[in-house]
């Protein structure tokens, strides 16, 4: 089944379509060169790089051109995937826990004299560049701004284009801007704006300004109704309930002499650990002052996860182990300290392939999709392109999320069994509630009642998960199912880019060998004869 996902996704997702001539290091060396061009000679204090994606280009491929075109539409500039290079002349450390610490193309904010940024296509064509100039120039005569080594950084010829009024803002400080209109070369004949600026006879701003580019507009309160309101804070609201419900639940059993507590005080810290692991690999690390505050965020974060998944598990585990004792036979032994018992081992490898199933599902709906004229880019986590530290960071998250989200699953079933009393009727809201926050979904060409029946089968295999494998088996369901789909699979493991794709496949292979190996030692792992310890 693994092996049949990683030859089927890289068929049919359209970022596997677009080509990714240069890695990373090579894209930093053309943008150095282009920034060098420009006039920005001063050796960088301190540089970032990372990948993003347009996805209004998506849109527009869509909406624009034929689903038989768009190989070829991908195949040639400009490209949906994109390389930001950011440069300062101080360290560059995010002032906000936003983004889990990390650095992106806005984090820090462009606001520092001497900053610079700008986007490239994956073959190093120049699509967007801004800097930020001194705040104190001498006077003097400057030399006319050179706009040619902008054209030959995008790779366009100036002599075709004709001059234009500006119409975008720069946003930075400039004395003189222009602006052109043309077609961009390719296939398609794309209609393009350029947008350019320039202080004190160097460039601090250039845009192409494609068919699909939208300026920012700020989200307007005023005209957002109630129900959308409402669903911009459901996850407040729920988050809220989940917490008042945890702590009156958690105090109960404390009182009453419930609960394991010494198991609740390992998950939170191994929960905290990983969180603390995961920041710690993601951040940048500097002795200056950010540096040192990023390093208390992460902090802060772990401290906080400890706080609620200890009380989570005061909460929910004497109630589990009540009315659903067999779910935590395999996790009871492994919190225990029993890591190569059979039961854990048959949870390691039917929570891998409960995934990989699930997996195959949404891999099928987006087939079935892609038939119909949607369009299936891939989910993946840029950032898994950029080096190990980066994987590393991602696959200690991944066993994070899989097991916070699996105990948070397990409580919402557990509320909704107090409130319905039964079982089935526990299930089936489990399933409502899940579906409900799915729809309405991002617009596809397939009806909507397709995509209700695919989120209520998704969710009902979590909920047979749960209550035939248990707590741990649906850990590593999460687990590979958020793993997969984030990572960049392709055939070509050559390639720069195909360390996503054995570095996955190596993961979910040993997680499932590994889980065979311990099941097997202990037969019958299948029976019911055992005991919940």
């Amino acid at each position: 089944l693994l092996i049949g996902l990683s030859l089927a996704i890289p068929a049919f997702h359209l970022v596997n379509k677009v080509p990714h001539e240069l890695p990373p290091e090579a894209l930093i060396v053309k943008a150095r060169e282009i920034q060098h061009s420009l006039g920005y000679t001063d050796p960088a204090g301190d540089f970032d790089y990372g990948l993003t994606r347009d996805t209004d280009f998506l849109n527009y491929l869509q909406s624009t051109i034929k689903p038989k075109d768009w190989d070829a539409a991908l195949a040639s500039p400009p490209s949906i995937a994109a390389f930001y290079y950011r440069e300062s002349a101080l360290p560059m450390i995010s002032d906000t826990s936003d983004n889990f610490g990390r650095n992106s193309r806005s984090i820090p904010a462009m606001d520092r004299p001497g900053m610079t940024l700008m986007d490239l296509d994956m073959d190093a064509r120049l699509r967007y560049f801004k800097a930020i100039p001194p705040h104190q120039e001498a006077a003097g005569t400057f030399a006319p701004t050179n706009w040619d080594a902008l054209f030959s950084a995008a790779r366009l010829d100036r002599k075709t284009m004709q001059p234009a009024d500006p119409e975008w803002a720069p946003i930075v400080m400039a004395d003189e801007r222009k602006a052109w209109t043309g077609t961009y070369p390719g296939p398609y004949n794309l209609k393009v704006r350029i947008e350019a600026a320039s202080y004190h006879g160097k460039p601090v701003f250039f845009q192409v300004v494609w068919p699909w580019t939208k300026p920012d507009k700020p989200i307007v309160q005023a005209n957002r109704t109630v129900l959308q309101r409402l669903r911009d804070n459901l996850g407040i609201i729920f988050n809220g309930v989940i917490l008042i419900t945890s702590l009156i639940m958690a105090r109960y059993n404390w009182k009453a002499g419930r609960g394991d507590r010494v198991g609740a005080v390992r998950v939170g810290i191994c929960l905290a650990l990983m969180d603390l692991a995961s920041r710690v690999l993601w951040i940048r690390h500097s002795p200056s002052q950010g540096g040192g505050r990023q390093l208390v965020y992460a902090l802060q974060s772990a401290s906080a996860l400890f706080a609620m998944f200890w009380l989570f598990y005061l909460t929910l585990e004497p109630w589990v182990r009540r009315l659903w004792p067999r779910t935590l036979i395999s996790w009871s032994r492994l919190v225990g300290g029993q890591v190569r018992d059979a039961w854990v081992g048959r949870d390691l490898l039917f929570g891998t392939l409960i995934g990989l199933l699930y997996c195959g599902l949404i891999e099928s709906f987006e087939y079935i999709g892609v038939r119909a004229g949607d369009i299936a880019y891939g989910d993946f986590d840029a950032s898994l392109l950029l080096g190990f530290g980066n994987i590393a960071a991602n696959l200690i998250a991944h066993v994070r999320d899989g097991a916070t989200s699996s105990l948070v699953f397990f409580l919402v079933l557990f509320l909704a069994k107090a409130l319905l009393k039964k079982e089935w009727a526990a299930g089936m809201a489990f399933v409502l509630i899940l579906t409900l926050s799915k729809v309405p979904s991002p617009p596809f060409t397939l009806p909507k009642v397709m995509l209700v029946g695919f989120w209520i089968l998704l969710f009902a295999l979590i909920v047979y998960t749960m209550l035939r494998f248990g707590v741990f088996a649906l850990m590593v369901t999460i687990f590979t199912i958020d793993f997969l789909t984030s990572s960049y699979l392709t055939t070509d493991f050559g390639a720069w880019y195909g360390v996503s794709s054995w570095f996955t496949l190596a993961v979910l292979l040993g997680i499932a060998t590994f889980g065979a190996n311990l099941a097997l030692g202990d037969k019958p792992f299948f029976s019911g004869s055992q005991e919940a310890s």
